[in-house]
């Protein structure tokens, strides 16, 4: 072989080379982006979460709130079905669910492992288990905008 025939040869060894390099560089940047957005949209979640959390707390820690919370028409309908459901305790299985529901698409989204969500199962099928949360979810909560899969995930557990 010539001189000029092994320059060919190796220029395209070091092309392959180099393309084969930019396809796994490619390959690790995608899912660099895929974590981070999923990261992102995990987080924006979580943060309305929090948001929502805070307002829980109000409710059941200062009357006048309570009260305005008790007006709103399914938390007074739901509070007459059954008296042993208070408005404090629909703010907390409120809350219980929202939370629930983030670490439901922390999971969806692969920002919570497997082995994590297995212990996020587990409580969740224990709190289910509680009375006045599985009423509240049963007569209440099942309808609030929550993802369908994260509401059949719920009725499935029960």
């Amino acid at each position: 072989m010539s001189a000029q025939g092994v320059a060919v040869v190796l220029t395209a060894a070091m092309n392959l080379v180099t393309l084969l390099f930019v396809g796994l560089q490619t390959r690790a940047l995608t899912r660099q982006t895929r974590l981070v957005a999923a990261n992102l949209e995990y987080g924006t979640h979580q943060r309305l979460i929090d948001y929502l959390n805070e307002i829980n707390t109000m409710i059941i820690d200062n009357d006048r709130v309570r009260e305005i919370f008790a007006d709103i028409d399914f938390i007074g309908d739901s509070v007459r079905r059954n008296p042993e459901i208070s408005v404090q305790n629909i703010a907390l299985a409120w809350s219980i669910f929202n939370r629930y529901e983030a670490a439901h698409t922390g999971y969806r989204l692969g920002v919570i492992k497997d082995d994590d969500w297995e212990i996020w199962l587990r409580r969740i099928r224990k709190d289910l288990k509680i009375p006045f949360i599985r009423a509240v979810w049963l007569q209440d909560m099942q309808n609030f905008d929550y993802r369908k899969d994260f509401r059949d995930l719920i009725n499935d557990l029960l």
